[in-house]
C-alpha cells in the first residue's frame, strides 16, 4: 500500500456523470448535500475531489463523496477532481478512511469504526505492533495532519467493545449526522456487555441529544449502580443542611486527630442539632 504521491498525478475537471462511487462509508444526511450544493454555490470548490483513471472516460470516485452529490445539488456538470492512478482497492480504502478520519463533523462512532478498518488494512501488510503508528502516519501523509497514537489507541479499544446494532443506529439527527457524539459517550456505552442495550441506549442518545453525563446515569441505571440517599448524621456522609437557615447559629468544633467536624446548631426556638462530618485521616 503506497502512501507516497505519484508524480504522475493531475488535477483536472471530470464529469460527474462520468464518476462511479464504489466506496462509500457512510450514507450522507438530506440536508447535508444540500448545505454542500449552497456552499459550493457561493464558495465553490476548495477541496478537490479524488478519483481513479478506469478507462474510456469513466473515473472511481474515491475522496469526497458528499462534495460530488453537492455539485449533483447545485446543478453543475462537473469538478475539479485529483486524478490519481491507485495500486488497488485496499489502497482506495485506506485513502478514503484517511480523509473521512480529517473530517470534523464525524461522530465519534464513525470515527471509530475507521480507525478500526484502517487497521484491517494494516494489519494485512504490517506487523500488529506497527499498526497504531501506521494509522497516524497514513493520515498525516495524506492530509498534512497527524493524530496522537493514544487516540488512535483509544478508539480501536472502544470500536473493539462496542456490538454490531450499535453499529447500526441512525446517526442522524435533525437531518445531520449526530456529530456531537463524542468517544466519552462511547465509552459509557460500552459498559455494557448487551449489544441491544448499547443499541438501545446510542439512539436515545441521538434522538435527545444527551450528555454523557446524563448517559452515564443511564448506563448506571442499566448496571444496578445505585449511589444510596446520604442519611444526615451518619458517619462518612454530607449533612442534610450545609447552610444554616437565617433562624440558625452554627458553632463547628474539629477533632485534632480524625479531622472530624461536629457542628452545633441553635435555632432561635431553642432547640439543637447536632451534626458530625467526618473526613478521613
Amino acid at each position: 500500500m503506497s502512501r507516497t504521491q505519484k508524480t504522475t498525478d493531475e488535477f483536472r475537471l471530470v464529469p460527474l456523470e462520468s464518476i462511479e462511487w464504489k466506496i462509500s462509508l457512510r450514507e450522507f444526511a438530506g440536508q447535508e448535500i444540500v448545505d454542500m450544493g449552497a456552499s459550493l454555490r457561493v464558495h465553490g470548490l476548495i477541496e478537490p475531489i479524488v478519483c481513479h483513471p478506469d478507462g474510456e472516460g469513466k473515473y472511481l470516485g474515491v475522496c469526497g463523496k458528499l462534495r460530488f452529490l453537492g455539485a449533483k445539488h447545485a446543478g453543475l456538470k462537473d469538478i475539479l477532481a485529483r486524478v490519481h492512478r491507485f495500486s488497488g482497492e485496499d489502497e482506495m480504502l485506506e485513502w478514503a478512511l484517511a480523509e473521512n478520519l480529517h473530517r470534523r463533523d464525524l461522530s465519534a462512532l464513525e470515527r471509530a469504526e475507521s480507525y478500526a478498518r484502517l487497521a484491517e488494512l494494516r494489519k494485512k501488510c504490517f506487523p500488529e505492533e506497527s499498526v497504531v503508528e501506521g494509522i497516524a502516519m497514513s493520515i498525516e501523509q495524506l492530509t498534512g495532519t497527524k493524530p496522537a497514537a493514544q487516540t488512535v489507541r483509544k478508539y480501536l479499544e472502544i470500536d473493539a467493545r462496542i456490538g454490531k446494532h450499535a453499529r447500526t443506529v441512525n446517526l442522524c439527527r435533525e437531518g445531520k449526522t449526530a456529530s456531537f457524539l463524542k468517544i466519552s459517550h462511547l465509552e459509557q456505552v460500552s459498559r455494557l456487555d448487551s449489544d441491544d442495550k448499547q443499541a438501545e441506549l446510542l439512539s436515545y442518545t441521538i434522538r435527545e441529544g444527551w450528555t454523557v453525563q446524563k448517559l452515564k446515569k443511564a448506563v448506571d441505571q442499566e448496571l444496578g449502580i445505585v449511589k444510596p440517599a446520604p442519611v444526615a448524621g451518619s458517619l462518612g456522609s454530607e449533612p442534610a443542611t450545609t447552610e444554616p437557615s437565617p433562624a440558625e447559629t452554627i458553632q463547628t468544633v474539629v477533632c485534632q486527630t480524625c479531622k472530624a467536624s461536629l457542628l452545633l446548631i441553635h435555632n432561635q426556638d431553642g432547640t439543637h442539632k447536632l451534626l458530625l462530618k467526618q473526613r478521613k485521616c
